[in-house]
């Protein structure tokens, strides 16, 4: 079997035709119209938050204080975490659009590891809410065998 790849002073030298140009720039462009509606999502959920109204009658009522509370710090941890990630992913849209466009190679490289860190740290979080479903799920069972 023919190897089609030459050796140069990289690894191997690649380079993309105009298909996969528009390819790229199209992700590109995907890219960036999802991290922008996920930073105006952030930005409304904060919102929200803080425009809701206490319930008539509950403001001296400390579980509802204390409720609103985490709920208010839940959001704001949320929106932080997504804000760094969304941010890797817009650094991602910007440099692929103008690494294609420009034939600048190491802008493509810069891009695809923000393209990875941008998925590093989505599959980290992934993994982390998975254990805590799992360590939620078996005090459930503890709990309801328990009473058995």
């Amino acid at each position: 079997m023919e190897n089609k790849y030459q050796p140069s002073g990289e690894l191997f030298e690649f380079g993309f035709d105009e298909q996969s140009k528009d390819i790229l720039k199209s992700i590109g462009k995907w890219a960036r119209i999802t991290a922008i509606v996920a930073f105006i999502s952030y930005g409304l959920s904060l919102i929200a938050q803080f425009m809701t109204p206490s319930l008539p009658g509950t403001t001296g009522d400390s579980i509802i204080q204390a409720t609103k509370v985490s709920s208010i710090v839940t959001t704001v941890v949320a929106a932080i975490i997504g804000v760094v990630i969304n941010v890797f992913l817009l650094r991602f849209a910007t440099e692929i659009v103008e690494g294609v466009n420009t034939v600048n190679q190491p802008k493509v490289e810069s891009a695809f590891r923000n393209l990875k860190t941008y998925f590093q740290i989505l599959g980290i979080i992934i993994i982390i809410a998975l254990v805590i479903v799992v360590f939620a799920l078996l005090i459930g069972v503890i709990a309801g065998a328990s009473r058995l």
